[in-house]
């Protein structure tokens, strides 16, 4: 049995087609009872994203929705109960899914144990969406999700559950060299969490290199002065008889329109970006 701390909440979900078909979910913050057909997910923040400290600063909140091809209840059969839910919790209103609502820990996110019950051999989509609800309205801050199924073991599942890319620290996403020919630099394509200040982007010592220092030249798609992607060409000393070689350096001077700048490291303190690349020349 679950000690006396736990909160375990017992959600039924009945197929329109299957015949006496139930899924049993516990939602909790310690121990479940044992079974021997299930799956226990743990959720954990990506630490090239974000740290744990800052997903629970912000998802204070967290519902479960569990869902299948089809829906698990038929309309009309919506509840809540302030706890369980019953409702369309995916915008396609011919079918309903079963929603949990946590309040996660102050410490640590909870652990989800699913347990099999009636239900046939089918995916069942799990969805963990974290909010912030400081303000009296429940904002959407977090999100992860996997498919599951269901066989006769007990396992149990690592998910990533990250705050959304317009939460989290703003950071370089992608950085993706173009083609070249012969023995020439590449254009790099630097694809930014989410959209910044493209005058930030522009200024002077914001891109460097080793070796060479400044770039020959910064592009940014911009709209209404913000813009995502940035084109550099790296200056020409990167380029030796051996191949093109390079440490690429953005600097924390990039900001959002929110005035945070560039923190590649969800650690104390803003963190520049920084990359290398080596490449024999291609002939």
């Amino acid at each position: 049995m679950a000690s006396s701390g736990d909160r375990v909440h017992r959600m039924r979900a009945r197929k329109p087609y299957w015949v006496a078909a139930s899924s049993l979910a516990c939602i909790l913050l310690g121990a479940c009872a044992d079974s021997r057909t299930g799956i226990d997910i743990s959720l954990y923040p990506d630490p090239n994203l974000n740290t744990l400290d800052q997903v629970l600063a912000q998802a204070d909140a967290l519902d479960v929705v569990l869902d299948a091809e089809g829906g698990l209840y038929f309309p009309g059969e919506e509840m809540d109960d302030g706890t369980i839910a019953i409702y369309d919790a995916d915008g396609d209103p011919s079918d309903l899914e079963l929603v949990a609502r946590v309040d996660r820990p102050s410490s640590r996110l909870p652990r989800i144990r699913l347990e099999r019950g009636g239900l046939p051999d089918v995916q069942v989509d799990v969805t963990v969406r974290g909010y912030d609800t400081t303000s009296g309205a429940a904002e959407l801050v977090a999100l992860g999700s996997l498919p599951v199924v269901f066989d006769d073991a007990h396992v149990a599942i690592a998910v990533p559950f990250n705050l959304l890319a317009s939460k989290r620290p703003l950071r370089v996403d992608q950085v993706l060299p173009g083609p070249t020919q012969g023995c020439a630099a590449p254009r790099l394509t630097v694809v930014f969490s989410r959209p910044v200040i493209a005058a930030s982007v522009l200024g002077p010592g914001v891109f460097s290199f080793e070796p060479g220092g400044p770039p020959r030249s910064v592009r940014i798609d911009s709209v209404s002065e913000l813009g995502t992607i940035a084109f550099v060409d790296p200056p020409a000393s990167v380029v030796t008889a051996n191949g093109v070689h390079f440490r690429m350096t953005i600097s924390t001077n990039v900001v959002d329109p929110y005035g945070d700048a560039l923190d590649q490291f969800p650690i104390a303190g803003d963190q520049p970006y920084v990359g290398t690349y080596d490449a024999p020349c291609v002939f």
